[in-house]
């Protein structure tokens, strides 16, 4: 399906209704890695159809991957045939780091492209360097490439600097395939990292251990994989922060998953109110309420949550302040905020918001995908129209964004040229 290059919206719209929450990209971007680092035959079911896993399936197909996305998501990457990696698309996908590094010590060497991906800042290497050195590999960056030798690889006791997912995904994929007991501490405990210790299990690779401190004895592992995608919680949470700023109300199915009843209360600060039944979760909305919070790592509130949060606190009367240990950088949604008359300011990692009673109309393009997702939601509060341009940011991210508001009775037409 094309890419609509624009969406243009008219805001005042009260949401309600039902919709279905897609798999975690953060969740099924991470099986695919290991897959192409262990060589396995994967069925993955609700993997989420976004442009991040289309184009990374698309590269592992012309080092010899086959797959198939019908209903669920297959692939074979039994029969690669090296880690060399020339494409450039390679860059936007910053989950795919643990790729290039089990790469290298499945072929002993690799060469990327760096991963990056949004431009929200810079996000340097020295997780993954030090959790690449702790195994015996030799990480250089060229002149924009990424270069592995994992001759000398071994196994480590290893400790994290900062438990980000990139470096607890790598760390957890050099210790599964490098021979002898590896001893894994400062793990993120974060839902997507302790779930793809479920896939280890289901491949017989010994684990000892939870949390933030695990011993895994690799070098072994069986071929065949099932796996289902975990609900994507930052979907979810940008869904409840649309409905939230609308004073709706509506069920999200598939939704549940086993941190949310740690999680919810960041939502509820700011008047979400929740009840779930099975494995979906009702919203109804209650009058927006200032709120302070700090993001960072779990159990604190997800940062990939910030700026859809940041959106509903505008309108909250009183004073509201964000603090993002992690993306200090991630700013050029508020800009795009304080153009449609937000009162908000920006310091270091602390985004300081009072509510006003009114924005405005906005026609503006933001390059990153949950920056994007914000200016949405806040151009759903107002009373005129907005334009957005360059959606495949928010493409890379969410299957289909505007089709689940539009569907909850939001005024949004997409725009194909």
């Amino acid at each position: 399906m094309p890419v609509p290059t624009a969406l243009s919206l008219r805001g005042g719209k009260t949401l309600s209704g039902t919709v279905d929450i897609q798999g975690a990209k953060n969740s099924a971007l991470p099986i695919i890695c290991l897959a192409g680092s262990l060589g396995l035959k994967v069925i993955m079911t609700n993997a989420p159809r976004i442009s991040d896993i289309s184009i990374l399936m698309e590269i592992l197909q012309a080092k010899g991957c086959l797959w198939l996305w019908d209903e669920d998501l297959v692939l074979d990457t039994s029969n690669m045939v090296d880690g060399i990696i020339d494409d450039e698309r390679f860059r936007q996908i910053r989950m795919a780091l643990p790729l290039a590094i089990g790469l290298a010590v499945r072929f002993g060497r690799s060469r990327t492209p760096v991963p990056q991906g949004d431009p929200i800042g810079e996000r340097p290497l020295t997780n993954i360097s030090m959790v690449c050195r702790a195994f015996g590999l030799d990480l250089k960056i060229n002149e924009g490439w990424l270069e592995i030798d994992a001759g000398q690889a071994r196994a480590a006791d290893c400790q994290l600097p900062w438990p980000t997912h990139t470096a607890s995904h790598a760390a957890i994929i050099l210790a599964t395939m490098i021979p002898g007991r590896s001893k894994l501490q400062r793990l993120s405990i974060d839902p997507e990292v302790q779930i793809i210790f479920s896939a280890l299990s289901d491949l017989s690779v010994p684990c000892e251990g939870r949390g933030q401190c695990m011993e895994i004895n690799g070098g072994a592992w069986n071929q065949n994989l099932r796996h289902h995608v975990m609900p994507d919680r930052v979907e979810l949470a940008t869904l409840c922060c649309a409905v939230q700023a609308s004073g709706g109300r509506a069920v999200f199915r598939h939704a549940w998953y086993e941190q949310f009843d740690q999680e919810k209360h960041y939502l509820e600060a700011f008047g979400c109110k929740f009840e779930r039944q099975d494995d979906s979760v009702s919203l109804n909305s209650q009058p927006l309420c200032p709120m302070d919070v700090r993001a960072g790592l779990f159990p604190e509130m997800f940062v990939d949550w910030v700026p859809m949060v940041t959106a509903v606190l505008l309108r909250a009367s009183g004073r509201s302040r964000i603090d993002d240990i992690m993306y200090t950088e991630r700013t050029h949604h508020l800009s795009v905020l304080r153009e449609m008359g937000a009162d908000l300011q920006w310091h270091g990692h602390a985004i300081e918001i009072h509510g006003v009673p009114v924005l405005g109309p906005t026609n503006a393009r933001v390059p990153d995908i949950r920056g994007l997702a914000a200016v949405i939601i806040a151009a759903l509060t107002v009373d005129g129209q907005s334009t957005l341009h360059d959606l495949s940011p928010l493409y890379r991210g969410y299957a289909d964004l505007p089709g689940k508001l539009a569907s909850l009775g939001a005024d949004i037409n997409l725009i194909f040229r």
